[in-house]
């Protein structure tokens, strides 16, 4: 082996090195959301929820004494419920199912009420003997070129064939 390769062998991996590293070695500094006054003040109170969760995991457990349970406590419940008042006096902030539901029945109130009210008409299936054709498992109108029920997934092929006489020849497999 020559210089030459090894040189040309240290300068590929560099390279290949660089292009893999490239990503962590200049990535965009991203700032976070700013947050609304309801998401922090909900983040507060979960974490407070937490914080007296666990100081009465630790005095049951006997981690804590009765004496620094009985104080902290209060204090925490108080500092909840104050943040849980605050909370309650900040305007309600609509979620996207509300959203969602708003838009729904703006929509709707759009539509004539007769539109609205009046299910759309599904036409029959009629079979070649004159009998409407639904699935026998599940009740749903079938076309009579389906072979299976789209709604529950039923064989239908067997019942077609025996109604237009064309049975196949059963194949047997091994």
């Amino acid at each position: 082996m020559t210089i030459g390769s090894v040189l040309l062998g240290g300068a590929l991996l560099l390279l290949v090195a660089l292009y893999v590293l490239w990503p962590l070695l200049h990535r965009t500094p991203t700032t976070p959301a700013p947050r609304s006054s309801h998401q922090r003040l909900l983040a507060q109170k979960e974490a407070l929820l937490a914080e007296i969760s666990a100081l009465d995991f630790d005095y049951e457990t006997g981690k804590l004494p009765a004496e620094l349970y009985q104080l902290q406590r209060p204090a925490m419940v108080a500092e909840a419920a104050a943040v849980w008042q605050q909370m309650e006096s900040l305007p309600p902030v609509e979620t996207a199912d509300e959203a969602i539901e708003a838009a729904i029945a703006q929509l709707r109130g759009r539509m004539p009420t007769a539109q609205a009210v009046s299910a759309p008409a599904v036409p029959v299936a009629r079979g070649g003997n004159g009998y409407g054709r639904f699935c026998t498992q599940c009740g749903s109108a079938i076309d009579p070129d389906d072979r299976f029920c789209t709604h529950c997934g039923y064989k239908l092929s067997n019942r077609l064939e025996e109604e237009t006489g064309n049975v196949p020849e059963k194949s047997v497999e091994y």
